[in-house]
């Protein structure tokens, strides 16, 4: 129900897609100076029904808007909230379930004459399916005459609450493109600290939509937090270096965005584990292996091998030594060659 004050479509649903429902509410917060209205558009997705961010991620679809045939109405600004992560057949999308508040600044003409709202929007939703449904919005007001709604704008504070924003806590420390490994690299710093902190990508323009980033790699050293994109393009070569990509970084009480410019330069932390620390590690493993029980019997053959070298040349004990371990290391190239073979392809 609509209430007489509430200027509001309605709750709208497609009769062949009854787990969606759509409406677009104004809150009668208007600014005279800057002739704007405040308004919303609230979705409810029934289920496991779900819908996407403007960045949805591999085999996603943005919700569009086209609100050209409308009068006297200029510009609408839609305000994304910071969406969850989904995951479905391995495939990680970007979206909301439930319900979701996007938050609208209408940009009006003039605030002394009737405006009328006209467009379609176009939602998707998915579960093991999705679904593509067109709405049609018409809504008619006067700018400077709106009457205040509660409801409308306990949920357009909801959904406001929840758009990142710029501040003054979060600074970026450097940005970080390595072409061998196309990877992106985001250096972040907080004074705060971080408590279970997540970072997106905005890949919604034109020249980056056909990139696709994978969930980030996240790495907390105090203050300072390091995330890592893998990023893959099936229809062009990758370079991002110098590209500026607008990201978001989330964490308890905190959404924000930037815009950070990809370098060159490699940053502290972003080239993993150097060479000593791998082959320590490699070392460890080594020995671990070769006192596992049941390398045992193993270990007494080699051993049963040496002793039975009594009596031969030097030259004859360290060439099978030397063919043992060429065999070993042959052995574990061809391996390497094989799985490499096996993920080019």
């Amino acid at each position: 129900m609509t209430s007489a004050s509430e200027v509001s479509t309605g709750w709208l649903t497609d009769p062949k897609h009854p787990p969606i429902s759509v409406r677009l509410m104004l809150t009668g917060e208007t600014d005279p100076q800057a002739k704007t209205v405040e308004g919303l558009l609230e979705v409810q997705l029934d289920g496991d029904w779900k819908t996407y961010w403007r960045s949805p991620g591999e085999g996603g679809v943005a919700p569009a808007m086209d609100w050209s045939q409308s009068e006297n109405l200029k510009q609408v600004d839609w305000h994304w909230p910071v969406p969850g992560r989904y995951e479905f057949l391995g495939v990680e999308t970007l979206g909301y379930k439930g319900r979701v508040v996007f938050p609208l600044t209408l940009h009006v003409n003039n605030m002394q004459k009737p405006a009328w709202f006209l467009g379609k929007l176009t939602m998707p939703s998915c579960t093991n399916i999705c679904v593509l449904n067109d709405y049609e919005l018409s809504l008619t007001f006067q700018p400077d005459q709106l009457p205040p709604s509660e409801q409308a704008l306990h949920l357009y504070n909801q959904g406001i609450s929840q758009v990142p924003r710029s501040s003054n806590t979060v600074e970026l420390i450097g940005a970080f493109w390595d072409q061998a490994a196309e990877t992106a690299t985001f250096q972040i710093n907080r004074a705060q600290g971080w408590i279970n902190p997540d970072v997106f990508v905005d890949a919604s323009s034109d020249d980056l939509q056909n990139f696709i980033f994978d969930s980030p790699d996240i790495h907390v050293d105090g203050n300072t937090l390091t995330a890592s994109f893998r990023v893959s393009n099936w229809l062009e070569p990758i370079d991002l270096s110098n590209q500026t990509l607008p990201i978001v970084i989330t964490d308890q009480s905190l959404a924000t965005a930037l815009n950070a410019t990809l370098g060159n330069e490699p940053i502290e932390g972003s080239h993993g584990k150097g060479f000593l620390t791998i082959l320590m590690i490699a070392l460890l493993g080594g020995l671990i292996l070769n006192i596992m029980p049941c390398v045992l019997p193993v270990l007494g053959m080699k051993l049963s091998s040496v002793i039975s070298t009594q009596g031969l040349e030097k030259r004859q004990i360290r060439g099978q030594f030397l063919a043992s371990a060429a065999g070993i290391m042959v052995s574990f190239w061809l391996l390497a060659l094989f799985l490499a073979t096996l993920k080019l392809s």
